[in-house]
């Protein structure tokens, strides 16, 4: 099997893998049907390159049920990033985390990236402890490759995955710590995510004034480089940062804007409008507007009533 990554494409023709597929030897046939698998998966197969990873994985388990550990290795994270193109973000991460045990067993050496990746996973399926811990252990380990940028990464995944969590005055601190090097390496874009994410952390801390500032921040890189798809997230934690300070109209004014700007991108990301429109019932209720304020709540019950 190509041990050049999983990402590494291998240009053997089809016809060669398949003869190679039809050897009695169980190893030589899993080895072939990794690497069709691979070659399904640089066409975008991903169903078909999963199928093929699980019949190579099982052919190296019949075979050797204790062995090929890095044969196996390979076989997993194939399987984790078929899974993941499918969306099917938690049997990923289990896959990952299988992949990650046997590294255990195997070389350490490649144990810090593998539990980066397992975080990541783990981030998208909303498995935000698990996320979290997944990438306090990689930081820990003693790496030689890791450049000042690289951890500067790290500590922006690990406030991602605190604020995830519920962590928030965790999330700050990891997210100063990125903060600090993107700015001394002059990358703008990597500030305005660790801006964003303390944005998020200072707005659930009821800090109004600080979470204006990261948000402010943000925004003036983001409008500058046409990077629109986080606007409006930032444009609603603006909006809850003018709510806490007492700014009321200003408050309705944005989170409308975000409304707005969430309608235009994805029309059907429900749970956030819901959560936009929940911050600004409550702000008319505190005006006491409570007919708008109750029309709102009422449109909610409808949308939640369908999609629950």
């Amino acid at each position: 099997m190509n041990e050049g990554g999983w990402e590494t494409e291998n240009y053997e023709s089809k016809e060669t893998l398949w003869e190679r597929a039809r050897e009695n030897d169980g190893t030589v046939r899993a080895d072939a049907y990794g690497e069709l698998a691979q070659r399904a998966y640089h066409e975008n197969n991903y169903i078909e390159a999963l199928t093929l990873l699980e019949v190579a994985r099982d052919l190296l388990e019949e075979s050797e049920p204790d062995g090929y550990v890095r044969q196996k290795i390979h076989i997993y994270e194939g399987i984790e990033h078929s899974l993941f193109a499918l969306g099917r973000y938690g049997d990923a991460a289990e896959a990952a985390s299988i992949r990650v045990q046997k590294i255990r067993s195997w070389d350490e050496q490649d144990l810090p990236d593998a539990l980066r990746d397992l975080g990541r996973i783990w981030f998208a399926a909303s498995n935000f402890e698990k996320s979290l811990a997944a990438h306090l252990e990689a930081i820990e380990l003693v790496d030689p490759t890791h450049t000042e940028m690289d951890y500067a990464n790290d500590y922006l995944n690990i406030a991602m995955a605190c604020n995830g969590a519920g962590k928030f005055p965790e999330a700050i601190q990891y997210a100063l710590l990125a903060r600090e090097i993107f700015k001394r390496e002059k990358i703008p874009l990597s500030l305005a995510q660790c801006d964003g994410e303390l944005t998020e952390s200072y707005v659930e801390l009821g800090d109004g004034v600080n979470a204006e500032y990261y948000a402010k921040l943000a925004l003036d890189v983001l409008t500058f480089m046409g990077m629109t798809s986080r606007i409006p997230y930032l444009h609603y934690h603006l909006g809850v940062s003018k709510r806490l300070q007492g700014e009321l109209d200003t408050a309705l004014e944005l989170l409308d804007e975000s409304r707005a700007e969430i309608v235009s991108q994805t029309p059907n990301y429900f749970s956030f409008l819901i959560k936009i429109d929940r911050e600004m019932a409550g702000i008319l209720f505190s005006q006491g507007k409570v007919g708008k304020a109750n029309e709102i709540l009422r449109r909610i019950n409808t949308i939640e009533e369908i999609i629950d």
